[in-house]
Order: C-alpha cells, then structure tokens, then sequence
C-alpha cells in the first residue's frame, strides 16, 4: 500500500473547501433566482407577485426543486385556474401530486395540510367507490393540520368542521397511511363515529376560544347536520357564559326548543 504524497494532501484540503464554497453560492443563488420568479417567503422589502403564473412557478421549480412551497404554489395556481365546479380527473391528480410532494419536502406545514385534506375529502365525496380510501387520506391529512398548528383558529375551525361532517357518514377510519404507520407524529385518529363527533366538539370549542366571531357560522354548520340543540351548545366553550347566551338567542329566533 502507497501513501500519497504530503504535498497532494494538502493540496486536496485548499480544494474541497473552495468546491464546498462554490456549491453553496450556487445553491443559494438558485435560491434566489427561484423566489424572483415565485415567491414563497414573506418579504416587506420587496413587492413580489404573491399568485404567480403557472410559467414562472415551473421556472422556480427548475431552479430550487426542493422548495415544497413552489408544488404548493403550483397546486394553489392549477385550481385557480379551473373553470365551473367539476376538474377532471387528470387535473385533479395533478393537484394531489403538488401537494403531496409539498409535503413530503416540507411536512410540518399545518395549512398544506388541510388543503391537500380538503381535496381528499372532495374526492371521498365525489368516488363512492374508493370512499373508504379517500376518507383514510382526508382522515390523516386534517389531523396532521390540528397537529402542527394546534393553535391556528382557522385550521382548528376547518378541522372541527370536517370531523363534524366526517361523523356523519357512520363510516369507520380507513388503514391508508399517507407517512410510515411507525412514524411517531402520526397523531391517533377518531375511530368511530362517537369519536369524531367528540372530537369536532373540542376543536370548535378551541376554535371560538381563539377567535369567537366565527361562533354564527360554526353554530349554522352544525344546526345543519345535527339539528339538536344540546350537540350545538356543546361546541360552546363552557366558560363562555356570554356566547352560550347568544347562542341560545340565536336557536329560539330560528325555532329550536329546549
């Protein structure tokens, strides 16, 4: 076995640092390049176009693939342009495939979350065929959103609403995971449909906690899909003597008896 010369050695160390350094600029200059064409970072300094066109989001995408916020983006453009209430199911694909790899660069992210969730949702509504499936995904997505931002009073209000809907169905959670099952994030989903109507209780009254002036709107939701005035009170949060009062005017107005 030949050692190398000394001399080489201590030539590869002046080397490795200077490609490392250049590698960097280059990544960071990709960086920026890529936020001029769509802009994925708050920045008070500089007026950039918060909805991008499909074109300078590819170009973005090309420069710094390893930005979820640019497969956000994409998804976020492709239903803005949509046209009528119906996608087809290869735009619709697309839209799933944009989020999903947003969040499997980036999955700590509560509002993609409950986006990609939404969709699942739609889809469960709209296949009754995979149902069970579409549910299993929408069930995960919207409790991955409560996960990581847990005190976010619109994802918490968009959640409860979905669990309420979701309770509704008398359709048990599904095994499809959208992480590994071993994964510890994964938080524990309602199983049954007492669960998720528990469940949706404790997040609209996290929710109004927050932010009450969603209190009309979340209590109309409800009537809707459960026109009984003990299960609306009871996403009231208890403490909340003054809304309880309120909601209580609102029911007798629209002929709830207690």
């Amino acid at each position: 076995m030949t050692l190398q010369h000394p001399s080489r050695i201590h030539h590869l160390l002046h080397i490795v640092p200077l490609i490392v350094l250049l590698w960097c600029i280059t990544l960071s200059f990709r960086q920026c390049a890529g936020e001029t064409q769509c802009s994925t970072k708050r920045n008070s300094t500089l007026n950039r176009d918060t909805s991008p066109s499909a074109e300078a989001i590819a170009r973005a995408r090309a420069l710094d693939p390893v930005n979820g916020g640019y497969w956000y983006k994409q998804a976020q453009e492709a239903l803005r342009s949509q046209t009528g209430t119906q996608v087809s199911q290869a735009k619709e694909q697309a839209i799933l495939k944009n989020f999903e790899q947003a969040l499997a660069l980036s999955p700590v992210t509560g509002t993609w979350w409950r986006h990609l969730g939404s969709r699942y949702a739609l889809m469960g509504y709209r296949e009754q065929k995979a149902r069970v499936t579409w549910l299993a995904k929408a069930d995960q997505a919207y409790a991955m959103a409560e996960h990581y931002q847990p005190e976010d009073a619109r994802i918490l209000y968009t959640c409860a609403r979905y669990w309420m809907w979701r309770s509704t169905l008398k359709s048990p959670a599904g095994k499809t995971h959208l992480m590994s099952p071993e994964n510890p994030l994964i938080p524990s989903l309602p199983a049954t449909q007492t669960e998720q109507l528990e469940t949706s209780r404790t997040l609209f009254r996290k929710s109004l906690t927050l932010q009450t002036k969603t209190w009309e709107k979340a209590v109309a939701y409800v009537a809707t899909l459960y026109p009984d005035p003990k299960i609306i009170l009871s996403i009231i949060p208890p403490q909340n003597t003054r809304l309880k009062a309120r909601v209580e005017k609102w029911m007798k107005k629209d002929g709830f008896r207690f």
